[in-house]
């Protein structure tokens, strides 16, 4: 079973709970792969590939039914579509999408005895300050949900959605200012609830986000302890003994019409082509999953039952009302569901970033962290090459982006310009940067703090206002010279609250990075560290990182 990162967790003990039984003589065992909604659509259209995607599902419950709708327009040939079936399942549980803020900032606006519109965020985007937290519509639903939602709110329709409405310029003009204000994307809401609490724990909560788009679930588990919003054995998600000082609360969002609300129904989608012995399977674990036993379990994290009723964690105390929602908004069609995420990418926040590759002797081995037997064996730089695409395409042309290299010290392959620009011999900056991964060789030690200190300061010395300045880095190893700053100058210039703020996301590539340095950079800098482990899914998760520009 693939499913989505907001109950993954829930889903992987309710599987333990399940397994001691038989099927046609077979013990069963089912398995949970935490897998972000977009990223399983990418996978389930183009082809699965267990080497980089994981175990291939029999089972997909992504947080929406809109991802099958995606993944069926998407489908690169006859037989993948032929895999998915042409509605999805019914819901596991339900959890309406929410624009949430720390209680004293929302309590300005009225909460809890006022609503607020879809047109207000709108509005509150263009105020100087103001700083949204939205993740990437082409992965997040939350994000997606809150994209469309956007346009449903300028067009002033709830119920049909035209791609005449997605290119109408002043429409478009309103949907760019919301966001301008976003801080960074990202693949899941987990890096924005997380930060939230780190910041909370100082007594900052409103100096970090003003509002975030979050489903209410999100909102109610962070409230009782998961510093990110959901069960998850990600550092620094380990639920704590104590609530945040400052509570987050919810708006259930409104259009003037009185509709606005947007559930995320976390379909059961059996795919086509199971055994007839599986088919049993996953016809019984969805009835076990809506049974009392595991709609509790799901309850106990702020869910809705898989009919939309209300449950006991949702409470005022948890930063949710108990009333009664808004008129849902009508669901887009494929086609416009399609374009809404061409259109997004033209209106999103611009990129400023810079990309940081180690190429110590270590990127010369294997993906097992082992001298290569034959040189036909791949490196883990050879995978780094191999994965250029997911480097590079999820920027745009007009977006800034720079390489540099570094093993004893860093040099410079390409200075940031725009991806679209025309530099030297007739190439455009995103042909000069796939040539320069291509041609990265391995040797030497690893500069990682005087690097990233250094990267810091350049990209502050080439800071774009109302853009996501950021760097990437990738390093398969330990911070290995002398002389240069030590971790804690890194983290205290990149968490100066006087400099403008650089978001640093750190990836830690193969078994033997030292991984707790690169999450305390990460978190100094109120990004996210990610983890590739196995060298071999370099592939998506330079693709989750990119998702956060």
């Amino acid at each position: 079973m693939a499913s989505s990162t907001d109950k993954s967790g829930i889903l992987t003990d309710l599987a333990n709970d399940y397994r001691a039984r038989l099927s046609h003589g077979q013990c069963i065992k089912v398995t949970v792969n935490s897998i972000d909604s977009g990223t399983a659509m990418r996978a389930l259209a183009s082809g699965w590939n267990t080497m980089t995607d994981g175990p291939s599902p029999d089972v997909w419950s992504p947080a929406s039914n809109v991802w099958l709708q995606i993944a069926r327009h998407r489908a690169v040939n006859a037989q993948l579509r032929d895999r998915l079936p042409q509605s999805a399942g019914p819901s596991i549980v339900t959890s309406p999408l929410t624009i949430a803020m720390p209680e004293p900032a929302a309590k300005k606006l009225g909460w809890p005895g006022k609503k607020i519109s879809w047109q207000d965020l709108s509005t509150l985007a263009s105020r100087p300050g103001f700083k949204l937290g939205k993740t990437n519509p082409e992965y997040s639903t939350s994000g997606l949900n809150a994209t469309f939602a956007s346009f449903y709110a300028q067009t002033g329709t709830s119920s049909e959605l035209s791609t005449a409405n997605l290119h109408d310029s002043a429409t478009q003009q309103k949907v760019r200012t919301i966001e301008k204000s976003v801080v960074h994307y990202g693949d899941t809401t987990l890096t924005y609830l997380a930060n939230l609490r780190r910041y909370d724990e100082v007594g900052q909560a409103s100096a970090y986000v003003s509002a975030v788009t979050v489903e209410e679930n999100s909102v109610i588990a962070y409230n009782m302890g998961y510093p990110c919003g959901v069960q998850s054995d990600e550092p620094g998600c380990a639920k704590t003994s104590t609530r945040p000082h400052t509570k987050l609360v919810a708006f259930h969002p409104t259009n003037d019409d009185n509709v606005g609300t947007i559930y995320s129904d976390h379909p059961y989608i059996t795919l086509n082509g199971l055994s007839g012995a599986k088919k049993d399977v996953a016809a019984d674990f969805k009835t076990f999953l809506r049974s009392k036993t595991a709609q509790d379990a799901f309850a106990e994290l702020g869910f809705r039952t898989h009919a939309g009723g209300l449950t006991p964690r949702i409470t005022p105390d948890n930063g949710v009302l108990r009333e009664q929602l808004p008129g849902q908004l009508g669901q887009p069609s494929d086609e416009v569901l399609d374009d809404l995420l061409t259109v997004w990418r033209q209106l999103r926040k611009p990129a400023n970033v810079l990309l940081l590759i180690d190429t110590s002797g270590s990127m010369d081995w294997n993906a097992k962290g082992k001298r290569r037997v034959a040189p036909s064996e791949p490196s883990k730089l050879d995978l780094v090459k191999k994965a250029h695409s997911a480097l590079l395409d999820g920027f745009t042309d007009t977006d800034k982006v720079g390489l540099w290299h570094f093993s004893d010290q860093h040099e410079t392959d390409e200075k940031i310009a725009p991806m679209g620009s025309t530099t030297s011999g007739g190439k455009t900056q995103r042909q000069h940067l796939e040539a320069d991964v291509d041609a990265l060789k391995p040797g030497g030690g690893t500069a990682l703090y005087a690097t990233t200190d250094d990267a810091v300061k350049s990209l502050r010395d080439n800071y774009a206002n109302n853009a996501i300045n950021a760097i990437v880095v990738l390093t398969d190893g330990c911070n290995q010279t002398q002389g240069g700053p030590v971790l804690e100058e890194v983290t205290g210039n990149l968490g100066n609250p006087s400099k403008p703020a650089v978001r640093v996301f750190t990836i830690a590539y193969g078994g033997d990075a030292c991984r707790d340095e690169l999450q305390e950079i990460a978190e100094a800098s109120d990004a996210r560290a990610y983890d590739a482990k196995d060298p071999n899914t370099i592939d998506n998760v330079l693709t989750n990182v990119i998702s956060n520009f």
